[in-house]
């Protein structure tokens, strides 16, 4: 009955296996299901899923999951020439005529909240494929764990990723082993906490963001550390990188307008074919301007000094958000020095000059 009344209601069909029910102890297990649309065409499905309500909750008004497990979860993800999404459409029903609103006098009590205690994936797979620009975005063997509490707006997940593919016409870029744990704790002085982990690569990331004012706010401490030669399949139009990069910095205020600092650390590094032993670079960015506050580099050509500054507030006159005129109208100025500088050690293929 619950299935006929859904598959009603919605522009696509839902078809399971079998099903397994016990409400003395709120435990639901559901085998294949299936949803897809109008065509018949595969939306999303999973080989089974397990869930475990914890009834006494019902009493304070609280959703609590106590366990919910999903294997086998297969999402295949369609946006046509239009910018509509399989999904959507899928899900979409027949319209229906608006219920009048009810009165506030008929609500009583304070609302409804949901827990889920221990959420699992197993074995998940998710693909995005946009028509309009032949992109196809798929990560495969997915696993999720974590948990979540909507009243006091806390969670934490851990998410592993096998493998993580990008393929925009006959280019196809993969990377292995991803893996992203997040959390929100509020009672946290930095209640936000992230960490980004893939071979040769991690991201650090803590701090808060307010989202209250018409402008949200955030204050964010980061760090990373990434070998450079990792990006050079994502950077097809950068010059061939090597070596290590680390480094960090903050980010403060509004979102779409904050202040901060970045710190950049590379060593023993090449560009192209041009060695790099050291760089360092200091940035500070406040009102849309930036501030070389120190950038150095070192190499067997010799040592150069970069300071100076970028104002951008003729591009963004009030923030980040929208752009005004094109990057002609920025100002600038910028010094450069140098010392023991040896031409002739950069490769002639790069830069044909010889002397000192």
């Amino acid at each position: 009955l619950v299935m006929r009344k859904t598959n009603a209601a919605i522009s696509g069909e839902i078809d399971i296996a079998d099903h397994r029910v016990s409400l003395l102890t709120g435990r639901l297990i559901l085998f294949d299901l299936d949803f897809s649309d109008r065509q018949n065409r595969p939306v999303a499905g999973f080989k089974r899923l397990r869930l475990r309500l914890f009834w006494p909750a019902l009493i304070r008004r609280e959703i609590r999951i106590a366990h919910l497990e999903i294997s086998g979860l297969d999402v295949a993800l369609i946006e046509d020439e239009h910018g509509r999404l399989n999904l959507s459409a899928a899900i979409a029903g027949e319209a229906s005529p608006e219920e009048a609103p009810k009165d506030e006098s008929e609500r009583s009590g304070k609302p409804w909240q949901v827990r889920v205690d221990d959420f699992q994936l197993h074995h998940g797979r998710v693909s995005y494929h946009s028509v309009a620009d032949d992109r196809l975005v798929e990560a495969e063997s997915i696993a999720l764990k974590g948990g979540v509490d909507l009243h006091r707006v806390a969670f934490q997940a851990q998410l592993d990723v096998g493998r993580l593919s990008l393929q925009t016409g006959d280019v196809r870029r993969e990377i292995d082993r991803i893996a992203l744990s997040a959390s929100h704790q509020p009672h946290r002085a930095k209640p936000i906490s992230l960490k980004l982990s893939m071979p040769g690569a991690d991201l650090q990331c803590n701090g808060q963001v307010d989202l209250e004012p018409a402008v949200p706010t955030l204050d964010l401490d980061f760090a990373f550390d990434a070998a450079l030669d990792r990006l050079n399949p994502w950077l097809p139009n950068v010059p061939l990188l090597q070596g290590r990069a680390s480094g960090g910095g903050t980010a403060r205020g509004a979102i779409d307008d904050p202040e901060g600092n970045i710190h950049l650390e590379v060593r023993n590094a090449r560009v192209d074919e041009v060695p790099l032993d050291h760089l360092t670079v200091d940035l500070k960015l406040d009102r849309r301007r930036i501030t070389v506050a120190d950038a150095q580099s070192q190499g067997p050509w010799g040592s150069l000094n970069l300071v100076g500054w970028i104002d951008l507030r003729s591009m963004f006159p009030e923030s980040w958000r929208r752009s005004a005129t094109g990057p002609e109208t920025l100002a600038y100025e910028l010094q450069v020095s140098g010392r023991d500088l040896l031409p002739e050690r950069i490769p002639q293929d790069v830069f044909d000059w010889g002397g000192k």
